[in-house]
């Protein structure tokens, strides 16, 4: 059984894919008031799917199905009137708390105030909807050599905001205050590998770390171990500005840039 961390994050996921499609969909949350005579809404959970259909939504329950996050591809209005109309036939608005949103800036804020309040103090949770709140991109490179950083800095700041380091410990704390859509980390680092960075973050900060691999070392055993920490990519020095290019905008967190 999935915790609540586990199942915030696999709340946030969808919005990324959703943001970057530019779809437009509507973010509903449902949840029980307190003094409600209603044990949960397991009930109302097969019948909004059954509406929706897995195709064009995304549900999500929380607290012993107290409370369900939906995003729905619906024009909002019409989802006021079926709601209206469940609640009159099957349900109270006594015991039912709804909010509709469209799933713009102003909506990403609000699932992100009621996802942080199911699972306060996680700093896991906290730093993955920081990233999520963010409408724009965090880019972090990690490398000890200075002119690798200003060639990558040059490359990156105009998709957003770039944060450059040169050692893995004052790496580790920016991102920490950063959360990152992507990060691009040497391999060979003066006092350590980039590998044991990927894994640190990986196991302690943020499960869902995009780590992009830079290093002119292509030998066999190297290859392996990066691939076993889990990376999205590996650019071969020197690289361009294209290589680069297209390992950002395959990034799961990607913000598009609005046209």
């Amino acid at each position: 059984m999935k915790n609540i961390r586990e199942r915030i994050l696999e709340a946030i996921w969808p919005v990324y894919k959703i943001r970057q499609e530019t779809k437009k969909m509507v973010f509903i949350h449902i949840k029980l008031k307190e003094k409600s005579k209603i044990g949960s809404l397991a009930e109302m959970a097969p019948l909004l799917n059954f509406k929706f259909g897995k195709d064009s939504s995304h549900m999500f329950l929380f607290d012993n199905v107290k409370e369900i996050f939906m995003y729905v591809e619906n024009p909002r209005n019409q989802l006021l009137a079926y709601f209206d109309k469940l609640v009159t036939d099957s349900f109270s608005k006594d015991d039912i708390n709804l909010e509709i949103h469209d799933l713009d800036e102003a909506g990403i804020i609000s699932l992100c105030t009621h996802l942080k309040r199911l699972a306060s103090d996680d700093e896991v949770v906290e730093l993955s909807l920081l990233r999520l709140a963010r409408n724009g991109n965090t880019m972090l490179v990690l490398d000890d050599d200075p002119m690798v950083l200003k060639t990558m800095e040059n490359i990156l700041k105009f998709f957003g905001r770039v944060g450059v380091e040169k050692v893995g410990d004052n790496f580790i704390k920016l991102y920490k205050e950063y959360a990152p859509n992507i990060v691009f980390i040497d391999m060979h680092l003066a006092n350590e590998r980039g590998s044991e960075i990927i894994k640190r973050i990986k196991s302690d900060i943020d499960p869902n770390l995009c780590a992009i691999m830079i290093s002119a070392d292509v030998t066999r055993d190297t290859v392996l171990e990066v691939k076993d920490v889990g990376i999205n990519g590996y650019v071969v020095k020197p690289f361009n500005r294209d290589m680069i290019y297209k390992h950002l905008m395959k990034a799961p967190t990607f913000v598009p840039k609005k046209s």
